[in-house]
């Protein structure tokens, strides 16, 4: 799930969880071409536009580079 708000929430912050690799995806950085995917797991914090007191936790997975 991507780290995005729901509609009518603004990003308040967010708490990465852990990180991992994910096997036997083709990843390149820097030109190198890498077998594993390197992501985090990540809770992001968001708030109503409307109601401020209405906080939602969203958690959700970013694609954040390669794995050596």
């Amino acid at each position: 799930m991507a780290c995005v708000c729901p509609s009518g929430y603004l990003l308040d912050g967010e708490t990465t969880q852990y990180t991992y690799c994910v096997a036997n995806k083709t990843c390149y950085a820097n030109g190198i071409k890498y077998n594993k995917e390197y992501w985090y797991n990540k809770t992001v914090i968001c708030v109503n536009t409307n109601a401020p007191n209405n906080v939602e936790y969203v958690n959700c997975d970013q694609l954040a580079g390669c794995c050596a």
